[in-house]
């Protein structure tokens, strides 16, 4: 642990020695999961995702433009 690391000094306080293994075996499972279905070809090329989200939002943001609310409303 780097002692100047407040975050990571938290967290080290914030679970027990159970509690953070647990988590990180469930992390590593999802990994691996994700990654065997990335090798299978499972999946949408990062290209599609980000085009979807920038069409999606940026029709959004046209919309609150068009009925005169700010993007914070």
């Amino acid at each position: 642990m780097d002692d100047d690391d407040p975050l990571e000094a938290w967290l080290d306080r914030s679970e027990s020695p159970e509690e953070r293994a647990k988590r990180l075996a469930a992390l590593d499972a999802a990994l691996a999961r994700g990654i065997a279905d990335a090798e299978a070809g499972r999946g949408k090329p990062a290209e599609e995702v980000l085009a979807y989200f920038e069409a999606k939002y940026r029709k959004l943001s046209e919309e609150r433009a068009k009925n005169g609310r700010s993007e914070m409303d």
